[in-house]
C-alpha cells in the first residue's frame, strides 16, 4: 500500500504564494524513499454548459472570469463532478490542503480507513475568506442563497479530519477571533492538532539591486520599502497605503516598490509609489529595497515572509496571527508594529542604521532561515508528522 497521497494536481504547483506554493516547495524535496504522491491531471468530458462558459469567457474578458471564478467557488457545496468516484483506498493516508477540495471529495472519503489530514492555508476560515475578500457586493447578492451555505465546507472539513495541521500554534488566531465554531472544534479535537512550521526554497533573483532601480526610476541612495502581494484588507495593503501616505510627505528620498495585482485596492497617486504589478521575479523587486513590509491584518503563515528571510531583507511585520511565531528569535532585523505610529516610528529609525549595522541584521535574518525554514528542515518535519499519523 502507497503510504501518503498529497490531494493536489501535480501540475499545478508553482513558485507562488497559499497552497500550490508551499506544494511546489515540497514537492522540490520530496524523493523515493519519502513514498509521497500528487494526483496526476484528471481529464473530464466538457458539457455543453463548460463548452459555453468558455466561448463567454474569451467575449468577456477578466471581469467575467472573476465572476465564473467565484461561482464555481460557491458552488462548491453542490459541485462534486472533479472527484467522482476518486479512489482513496490504496494510500494509508491523503493530505488535503483546502477545505474546498476535502469538502468535494466527501462521498469519496466515505468508508476510507486511512488516515485523513487537513491543512487549511487560507488567512481565516475559507468561507470568510471568499465572502469578504474574493465576492464584490454584486456577488454577495446573486450568490446570497449559496453564501449561507459556504461555511458547511469548513465545518465538514475540520470534523471529518483525523488530523488537523498548522504551521504554529498562532497560526490559528485568525480562525479563533472569526469563527466560533472553530473554538469548540478546537475543544473537542485538541489531540488531533499538529504543527509543523513552513519551510521554503532559499529565493533567487534574475536582477540586480541597480538594474531593478534604474527600471523604476529609483535613485540608487534612495530607501526603499516593498510589499508583495494581494492588494486587500486581509493583507494590510490599506494599512500599508496610510502609512505610505505619511513617510512620503515626510520624508523626500523614500520610495514605495510594490508588487503584485493593483485591485481590488489601488496604489497611492504619487511619483514615489511604484506599482510594479504581477511579477515573476518578485524576489529581484524584494532584494533591491532596504526594508520589507508585512502589514497583514490577518495572516496564517506567511510564505513571502520565509522568502525575504532568505534573501536576508529587514522586515517590518505586523504583530499578528503566524507572524507573532518568528518573535521566538532574538536580536535580529524583524520588528513588529501593532499601531500605524508604531509603523511609521520604527521605518523612521531603521532609515537612520548605518552600513555596517545593516549588514549585520541581514546576516542574522539569514542565519534564521538556515537554522530553521529550509527544505531540508521542512522536509524532516514533515516527514517525521506523517509517520506519527500512520504509525498512531
Amino acid at each position: 500500500m502507497k503510504k501518503l497521497l498529497i490531494f493536489m494536481n501535480e501540475k499545478v504547483l508553482k513558485p507562488t504564494g497559499g497552497p500550490v506554493g508551499y506544494l511546489y516547495n515540497l514537492k522540490s524535496s520530496i524523493s523515493d524513499e519519502h513514498d509521497f504522491h500528487f494526483i496526476k491531471d484528471i481529464k473530464l468530458e466538457r458539457t455543453w454548459k463548460e463548452k459555453l462558459r468558455g466561448i463567454l469567457k474569451r467575449s468577456m474578458g477578466d471581469k467575467f472570469k472573476k465572476i465564473l471564478l467565484n461561482y464555481r467557488l460557491v458552488n462548491s457545496i453542490y459541485y462534486e463532478k472533479y472527484s467522482s468516484g476518486f479512489d482513496f483506498s490504496e494510500y494509508k493516508a491523503v493530505h488535503f490542503h483546502t477545505t474546498n477540495s476535502m469538502y468535494m471529495n466527501r462521498k469519496s472519503l466515505e468508508g476510507y480507513k486511512g488516515k485523513v489530514i487537513l491543512t487549511s492555508h487560507s488567512p481565516k476560515p475559507a468561507h470568510l475568506e471568499i465572502v469578504e475578500d474574493q465576492l464584490c457586493s454584486f456577488e454577495r447578492k446573486i450568490y446570497s442563497k449559496m453564501i449561507k451555505k459556504l461555511e458547511n465546507i469548513d465545518l465538514f472539513a475540520f470534523n471529518r479530519a483525523d488530523v488537523i495541521v498548522f504551521p504554529c500554534q498562532d497560526a490559528e488566531e485568525p480562525y479563533s477571533n472569526n469563527w466560533e465554531e472553530y473554538k469548540t472544534i478546537k475543544r473537542e479535537k485538541e489531540s488531533n492538532f499538529k504543527y509543523v512550521p513552513t519551510g521554503c526554497i532559499k529565493a533567487r533573483t534574475k536582477s540586480s539591486k541597480t538594474e531593478i532601480r534604474d527600471r523604476f526610476n529609483i535613485p540608487q541612495n534612495a530607501f526603499v520599502i516593498c510589499y508583495v502581494g494581494r492588494h486587500n484588507k486581509t493583507k494590510g495593503f490599506n494599512v500599508l497605503k496610510e502609512i505610505g501616505e505619511e513617510i512620503l510627505n515626510k520624508h523626500e528620498n523614500v520610495y514605495f516598490l510594490i508588487a503584485g495585482k493593483e485591485e481590488p485596492l489601488k496604489g497611492i497617486p504619487h511619483k514615489r509609489w511604484v506599482e510594479v504589478g504581477w511579477t515573476n521575479d518578485p524576489h529581484s523587486i524584494m532584494a533591491a529595497s532596504d526594508l520589507f513590509v508585512l502589514p497583514n491584518q490577518e495572516t496564517y503563515f506567511d510564505l513571502i515572509l520565509l522568502e525575504a528571510l532568505s534573501l536576508g531583507k529587514l522586515i517590518l511585520l505586523s504583530e499578528t496571527g503566524g507572524n507573532k511565531y518568528f518573535k521566538k528569535f532574538e536580536e535580529n532585523g524583524l520588528y513588529y508594529f501593532d499601531t500605524q505610529k508604531k509603523a511609521i516610528r520604527t521605518i523612521e529609525n531603521i532609515m537612520r542604521f548605518n552600513d555596517s549595522k545593516i549588514q549585520e541584521l541581514e546576516q542574522r535574518n539569514l542565519v534564521i532561515y538556515s537554522e530553521n525554514f529550509t527544505m531540508m528542515t521542512f522536509m524532516e518535519d514533515y516527514s517525521k508528522m506523517i509517520e506519527e499519523v500512520i504509525e498512531g
